[in-house]
């Protein structure tokens, strides 16, 4: 036991990165399709984990990781919130509103019955809403009020252990409520309800019930050889199906991939299209290579697209941007 307090108050990241890894493995498993997550079970792994000894981390490394959490959180949900934000999503803004007034004044509820100190009225907040962030919202706010430092240590304790308790309780509640609980209240059978939604949303059209890991369209890497002294547009054309050269890599630089491009020996290029057309296009372009750095290089999103316009049947994309970027005469 004494080398393990001599751990903790040498190097206590070693029992961070402990909890991290064991509650990762136990967010996989699964007890008859049911399982806690990773978040859940790092955090109890953590409290159990504390019970050895007090833990003191450096400011800097709780700084440094709490501003990553918070990055990663913001590069994540930061574009589908943005690109989400219509007419329609007035409604959702509508209940986080509803849903973070309500928090805030039972907390300040509990706080002001149970006589709650600050540090443990924002643990409660942040673990009952399950929003870590205001973790360091309130540790910010109380270090800004001049307290002595061991008071303000103490606030800080009180904030992760009221965060750590009510957040287990809260998740694993949740957990356990909307599967098992909230269908017998509501009187619906989910798996009925997942049917029905499910036949709302083909439109009539029958499950599919072959191998789903099949993709109509992708894109595969391929090295110059057979079609070397060619243009992109001949290449395309024979390779036929609206297939597209989506980029070429020539000696370790970049080129423009335009219709009128002569590919040479040795280039890598990327060809995009329906699987059965490019998985062909071997005897056209020359062997197929493994380029992961080259295909995952190409940046975009996979978008639902209406074409309304009998002007574009029968065009491919490339040759339609080019068109359009085209200067007029």
């Amino acid at each position: 036991m004494d080398t393990v307090r001599w751990i903790i108050s040498t190097a206590p990241e070693i029992f961070l990165l402990f909890a991290v890894a064991i509650g990762t493995v136990l967010g996989r498993v699964r007890i008859r399709g049911f399982a806690l997550g990773t978040t859940a079970c790092t955090l109890i792994v953590a409290v159990l984990i504390g019970q050895l000894g007090p833990f003191t981390f450096p400011p800097m490394l709780r700084g440094i990781l709490f501003s990553l959490f918070v990055f990663t959180i913001g590069y994540r949900s930061g574009p589908e919130f943005f690109a989400s934000l219509s007419v329609r999503t007035l409604a959702q803004v509508a209940l986080a509103l509803v849903l973070g007034g309500t928090g805030l004044i039972l907390v300040l509820g509990f706080a002001y019955i149970f006589a709650l100190d600050p540090g443990t009225a924002s643990g409660l907040a942040a673990g009952a809403l399950t929003q870590s962030s205001v973790i360091g919202t309130a540790s910010g706010a109380l270090a800004q009020l001049g307290l002595p430092k061991n008071v303000l240590d103490q606030q800080e304790a009180n904030i992760a252990a009221g965060y750590a308790v009510t957040y287990v309780l809260g998740y694993i509640l949740t957990l356990l409520f909307v599967p098992f609980v909230a269908p017998k209240l509501m009187r619906i059978d989910l798996k009925k309800e997942a049917a029905k939604l499910e036949a709302e949303l083909s439109g009539g059209t029958p499950p599919k019930t072959e191998n789903l890991a099949y993709r109509k369209f992708q894109a595969r890497a391929y090295r110059v050889s057979a079609a070397a002294g060619r243009t992109v547009k001949a290449i395309e054309d024979e390779v036929g199906s609206r297939t597209v050269v989506e980029r070429i890599v020539r000696n370790g630089a970049d080129v423009q991939p335009h219709l009128d491009t002569v590919l040479q020996a040795g280039d890598d290029i990327v060809i995009a299209g329906p699987t059965a057309a490019i998985v062909a296009a071997k005897p056209v372009i020359g062997n197929e290579i493994d380029a992961d750095e080259i295909l995952r290089a190409i940046p975009g999103n996979v978008v639902d697209v209406l074409v309304d316009s009998r002007k574009l049947h029968g065009r491919s994309i490339k040759e339609v941007a080019e068109r359009r970027s085209a200067p007029s005469p």
